[in-house]
């Protein structure tokens, strides 16, 4: 009973937590930020998945749909080209 409850919770937080901002952080070190941010809005699309491989949940229209939205969205966020430098911020700008 209780000690199987308390097994669920600890493996929760460490999977569904500690270990997903963990490993975010150390990619921050080998990508910039915002493309860490990018990559990271894939998480509803994996959970999605493995909500369908691990607990066999059914995957309607609509799921395929907003999955396909979120694709798009990373390509076509990943595709953007830096600015030119003519409309680059400058330091100016910061304040």
């Amino acid at each position: 009973g209780g000690t199987r409850g308390l097994a669920y919770v600890l493996t929760l937080s460490v999977v569904c937590t500690a270990l997903p901002i963990t490993l975010f952080l150390i990619g921050i070190r080998h990508v910039s930020a915002g493309r860490a941010a990018v990559y990271s809005t894939i998480e509803p699309l994996v959970t999605v998945a493995l909500a369908a491989l691990v607990l066999e949940e059914r995957i309607g229209v609509l799921q395929y749909v907003g999955g396909a939205m979120i694709l798009a969205a990373i390509l076509w966020l990943r595709s953007e080209r830096p600015l030119p430098a003519s409309e680059a911020p400058t330091a100016l700008d910061a304040a």
